[in-house]
């Protein structure tokens, strides 16, 4: 529940900056393929929720009803080969799941902050025209 309350937030944002360990927030609501390599098969990238601090990043990677947490070193490399882009790998160590927790537990108030600020003041409500015309 947590996770859609992120993933389909009331104000639609796709991301966001928080107070946590992993500052810099950004997700992808649909699952999509597509041609990372010309002339290779599709990649899947299944909807997620990525924490980074501008280095690394932490994935919560969701696929229908389960999830991984997994942990992305090669994130910020901008000259990926292909072994950086499938280098993720498993959170191992429990520190690394505490800044995960600490990250998401700041991500949801946030997303809770917004949520009810839209309620207050949507961006789109029926009596408000979407153009003067």
């Amino acid at each position: 529940d947590d996770i859609n309350a992120v993933l389909f937030n009331q104000h639609q944002s796709i991301g966001c900056s928080i107070e946590a360990p992993l500052p810099i927030v950004s997700w992808r609501t649909e699952a999509i393929e597509y041609e990372l390599f010309k002339g290779e098969e599709l990649v899947y990238l299944p909807q997620c929720i990525i924490f980074s601090n501008g280095a690394i990043a932490y994935v919560i990677v969701v696929m229908g009803d389960e999830y991984e947490l997994r942990i992305w070193p090669d994130y910020s490399n901008r000259d990926r080969e292909k072994h950086h882009w499938f280098s993720h790998h498993a959170i191992v160590y429990s520190a690394e799941l505490d800044v995960f927790k600490q990250s998401f537990e700041a991500l949801l108030k946030h997303i809770k902050k917004e949520n009810d600020y839209e309620k207050k003041h949507p961006k789109f409500s029926k009596d408000t025209p979407l153009s003067d015309s």
